[in-house]
């Protein structure tokens, strides 16, 4: 059975692991999210122990209980997590055995389990993981069987598990192996109850989300100096005396992950916070209404954030944000040199200092006070990824901001002021900064400080040659103008590159030759200006230049419409080159959202019909939501060419049939697997024409009143991959549910406010699979009305 061993000898193993180290890494249980039932079903089974589980979990019922004990603890344990995960486990099941060699069991949402029924697991002597999320039955009675019976336990998860309180914490504390401990929404757990936690010096993970009567007690998590991630969200009793306790715990210097959304901690308490969790990588502040500008400008010592949520922080504005994006106290500077008080022509050509969020990826702003000035400075954090601006005061200007930052994946911009050219702005090429670098200068050999007085000018216009005076100096400047010469200064003893073009694309080069050098070392600088202005003349490097007798680069692009370089280059030697040149330039020109860009959301934003054009730039785009009443179906046929398009929310847009012919229509969406379309104007005609987007396994299409049985026919017939369905409020009657009840794969429908019938949902409940969640609360008929059952 490939890796599948002896169990007497793995359990010998594991014992003696077990004696000789407590810090053992067990792999957290994974089974328990939320899968595609289809993929569980189809999913291969590639090897013999695949095929081995298989096997036992169809025959479980009529195998006898002497044969599945003598199973290897890893293929039991396996046959275990097929049956939950299939829906197939009961409790009693564990009732057929006389001891069980499971690590891991999870009961998650079981109303059937109850204290006294825990007694079963008892059986399973090695357990590690015990989940109990949702068992709304357990209480303290239950929790202290466990800790009594399962002392080697390393994850106990204890979610929503209402009837819990204090008493339950004393049970636990002898858990002293415990890893990881959640007690989200456990709402008769005081601060008191944490008082019995401080023994677990084990624990690296305590999620108190929601356990809403939790005012104090965290002086008692002091202890715990392994704790990586505290979870204290929708504790609302929380104030910045809290906060000051978790800068002095001895967690502070391992503490990776913390969550204090929706407390009473403001910028006192981050004051505290910022210089004692250094090694903080992610940190959720939303709905802490008592943060300013000030909290937030104390988080930029938090240099190792990656992940910062600042969402409904009201009192947040734009200096807050430019706190957070200015560079790092020791790299503000620039380095002089002890003769002069300027800095030095290598300090001036560097890069910009890195912020001191240098490393955040992640950044919610959503109703913040932030405004387009604001949000200047994210361009210098290079690593964002995701950026939620949901509610804020910003328009298009942010969007050439936006547009700039190179690893944006996710963009959340509803409910702003962007429009038709803020969404140009975010897709249109960028001008590379520098499109071709300055080529090696050769050192000009010394000469004599001779004045040769001649100036030479060639333009590609009407201009000419043109001679004169160039006070004590030689210059030679080369430009293509729509009608003549361009000029260029250089300064004394110095010599010169300079670019410019007038109307048209130029091409410019300038050099004046004056007194020798001071010493051989003047021609090592090397410096970029900025670029020119249209119709600017071929200008020379701001960049500080080198010292007397020494050189300066400059390369610029020119907005005149085409590019203009201060440098002598060597053409591409073939036309392979020159292709592979010119596609490296278009790639660098589409940085940054174009080729980035995943997810985008522009609910209830300016954006029209016409204005959705630049769509077709963001080619990897897998989310698009469209949320608005004044899109229409026009605004389709640009969503219709993004082929890896996935998901599309056009919820409350004025669509009509002649909008769900473009979607079903398009053979980019073949891959669309999830569309919301509740705008009222669907009717059966157009449930027709989307019933062609075959990949569908979620589809919404309520409030379309005119919609009927005939169009959920028409999906029932086609989008066999339909798990989610939802048709409140539309047209339908019980006479659909036959073929409803034929998909083989739908797990969740929504039927509020129908004509279906009571009776025709309980017909629908004893044809389909047992797991279908059916939601269903019909309107009360009008007087007089005949009710079709």
């Amino acid at each position: 059975m490939g890796n599948i061993c002896l169990k007497g000898t793995k359990r010998s193993s594991d014992d003696a692991a077990s004696q000789t180290s407590q810090d053992i890494a067990y792999p957290p249980p994974t089974l328990w999210k939320p899968r595609n039932p289809k993929e569980m079903v189809e999913r291969p089974r590639e090897t013999l122990q695949d095929l081995c589980v298989a096997a036992v979990v169809s025959a479980w019922d009529s195998l006898p209980t002497p044969a599945l004990e003598a199973l290897p603890s890893d293929l039991l344990q396996r046959v275990f997590d097929e049956l939950v995960a299939t829906g197939r486990f009961e409790l009693c099941h564990l009732a057929r055995f006389n001891t069980l060699d499971l690590d891991t069991v999870a009961l998650v949402g079981r109303p059937d389990v109850r204290d006294e029924r825990l007694s079963s697991l008892d059986r399973c002597s090695r357990l590690r993981s015990l989940d109990l999320t949702g068992c709304s039955q357990v209480g303290d009675a239950g929790v202290a069987r466990v800790g009594r019976r399962h002392g080697g336990l390393r994850r106990l998860r204890l979610n929503h598990c209402l009837a819990i309180s204090d008493s339950a914490m004393h049970h636990i504390r002898g858990l002293t192996g415990l890893v990881e401990l959640e007690l989200r929404g456990c709402e008769g757990l005081t601060g008191e109850g944490l008082m019995h936690l401080a023994a677990l010096s084990a624990l690296t993970r305590l999620d108190l989300d929601q356990c809403t009567a939790v005012k104090g007690g965290l002086q008692h998590l002091c202890p715990l100096r392994r704790l990586a991630v505290l979870r204290l969200g929708w504790c609302a009793f929380l104030t910045d005396m809290e906060a000051g306790w978790l800068a002095r715990g001895g967690f502070s210097g391992a503490l990776r992950e913390l969550v204090l959304s929706h407390t009473q901690v403001g910028d006192e308490g981050l004051q505290q916070l910022a210089p004692a969790l250094r090694a903080l990588t992610a940190l959720d502040l939303t709905g802490c209404g008592r943060v300013t500008d000030t909290g937030a400008a104390a988080l930029s010592r938090l240099t190792a954030l990656r992940t910062l949520s600042l969402d409904r922080c009201d009192q947040v504005g734009n200096a807050g944000v430019s706190a957070l994006t200015a560079p790092a106290p020791t790299a503000r500077s620039l380095p002089t040199s002890a003769s002069s008080p300027f800095p030095s022509a290598a300090a001036a050509a560097a890069a910009p200092p890195p912020p001191a969020l240098a490393s955040l990826s992640s950044l919610s702003l959503a109703y913040t006070g932030v405004t387009t000035a604001g949000i200047t400075g994210l361009t210098a954090l290079t690593a964002l990824t995701s950026l939620n601006l949901d509610s804020c005061g910003v328009g298009d200007a942010a969007c050439r901001t936006l547009r700039r930052l190179p690893r944006l994946a996710w963009l959340n911009l509803a409910e702003t002021q962007v429009g038709d050219a803020g969404l140009e702005a975010l897709t249109v090429p960028l001008p590379p900064a520098n499109p071709n670098p300055p080529a090696p200068l050769l050192p000009l050999s010394p000469r004599p400080s001779v004045s040769v007085g001649r100036s030479l000018s060639h333009g590609a216009g009407t201009g000419g040659y043109n001679y004169g005076n160039s006070n004590g100096r030689v210059s030679y400047n080369g430009g293509m103008s729509g009608g003549g010469a361009a000029t260029s200064t250089a300064g004394h003893g110095r010599w010169s590159l300079g670019g410019g073009g007038a109307a048209g694309v130029g091409v410019a080069a300038a050099a004046a030759v004056g007194s020798p050098p001071a010493a051989p070392s003047a021609f090592a600088a090397h410096a970029y200006g900025s670029p020119p202005g249209p119709g600017g003349a071929g200008r020379f490097s701001n960049s500080g230049g080198a010292a007397a007798g020494g050189y300066s680069g400059y390369s610029g692009y020119s907005a005149a419409g085409g590019s203009s370089f201060g440098r002598t280059s060597t053409p591409p030697r073939d036309a392979a080159a020159l292709a592979a040149a010119a596609a490296a330039a278009a790639a660098a020109a589409l940085w940054g959202p174009p080729s980035t860009l995943t997810h985008l959301n522009l609910t209830y934003t300016k954006v029209t019909d016409e204005g959705l054009a630049p769509l077709a730039a963001l080619t990897g785009l897998q989310y698009l939501n469209l949320d608005s009443g004044t899109l229409t179906d026009a605004a389709l046929r640009h969503v219709s060419r993004l082929s890896c398009l996935t998901a599309l929310d056009v919820f409350g847009c004025r669509l009509t049939d002649a909008g769900a012919a473009v979607l079903g229509g398009a053979p980019a969406l073949r891959g669309l697997r999830s569309l919301e379309c509740c705008g009222g104007g669907i009717t059966d005609a157009g449930a027709l024409c989307l019933a062609r987007l075959t990949a569908l396994t979620s589809l919404n299409l309520s409030q379309n009143p005119r919609l009927g049985d005939a169009g959920v026919r028409s999906l029932a017939a086609h989008l066999a991959e339909l798990q989610v369905l939802s048709l409140n409020h539309t047209n339908v009657t019980s006479a659909c549910l036959r073929e409803l009840a034929q998909l083989p794969w739908l797990r969740s429908l929504a039927l509020a406010g129908s004509r279906v019938s009571e009776a025709g949902v309980a017909r629908l409940k004893a044809r389909a699979h047992p797991d279908l969640i059916i939601k269903h609360t019909p309107p009360p008929p009008p007087p007089g009305a005949r009710v079709f059952a």
